[in-house]
């Protein structure tokens, strides 16, 4: 299982650096100031490529279904807002 590990990272390692250069070369860029198409697109392709790959593949589906839904949301925890306590 640990090359998939590798592959899933370096997927997203080339996900990000596609997304950083796309920004960079202004594909982003709407004078409309709605989500465009290109930022759809950049979205939701990780979501759907991940989609096939599980469906298509045996391995790599056992692989993900393997992996720990709780150390995945503790992973992000440090980045998300942290509720704030209320005074009684």
């Amino acid at each position: 299982m640990k090359n998939y590990g590798k592959l899933a990272v370096g997927l997203i390692t080339g996900w990000f650096i596609f997304a950083l250069s796309a920004s960079a070369l202004h594909l982003f860029k709407n004078d409309s100031n709605r989500v465009g198409v290109v930022v759809a697109m950049a979205a939701l392709s990780p979501i759907v490529l991940c989609s096939i790959w599980c469906s298509t593949s045996k391995k790599f589906r056992q692989f993900v279904l393997s992996l720990s839904y709780w150390r995945l949301v503790a992973s992000f925890r440090p980045y998300l807002p942290c509720p704030r306590a209320t005074a009684t």
